[in-house]
């Protein structure tokens, strides 16, 4: 069960690791639920082989979602302001797992409806490649724990 509450709080603390960092992304691994695929093709266009123009509509796109995602990043944070993660019950735990778990949501929704976009604009390869990226980044995503 401690791990369960571990995982929730970083969950919950990813946007606040994000805002303390600056700049998306800066740390490895840090907030990846949280950035786009537009933002991580960007970071990765010289692996991904991408020209300037698409890279400026990628750099569009990513702005769209970021609009998108702030005000629930913001609900986010309101949402968490005072909980303490340490000594919450397990119940307290839950509750708060049910208040944000329509927020996280969006975000994920948000970010997918992105991620389509980002994909219309990129080749087979580059779609493969750039998926190869995210699952890198996020290894925990689709995986067995263990």
């Amino acid at each position: 069960m401690k791990l369960a509450g571990f995982v929730l709080a970083a969950a919950l603390l990813a946007p606040a690791a994000l805002a303390a960092q600056g700049q998306p992304g800066q740390g490895p691994r840090r907030g990846m639920m949280f950035r786009s695929a537009a933002a991580v093709a960007i970071e990765h266009k010289a692996d991904l082989g991408l020209t300037d123009q698409i890279v400026a509509k990628l750099e569009a796109i990513n702005k769209q979602v970021e609009n998108k995602n702030a005000p629930l990043m913001k609900q986010m944070q309101d949402a968490r302001a005072g909980f303490d993660f340490q000594n919450a019950t397990p119940e307290q735990r839950q509750e708060m797992r049910t208040k944000t778990q329509p927020i996280m949501q969006q975000i994920r929704d948000n970010n997918q409806a992105a991620r389509a976009d980002v994909d219309k604009l990129l080749t087979a390869d580059q779609v493969k490649k750039l998926g190869d990226i995210l699952q890198q980044a996020m290894p925990m995503r689709g995986r067995p724990n263990g």
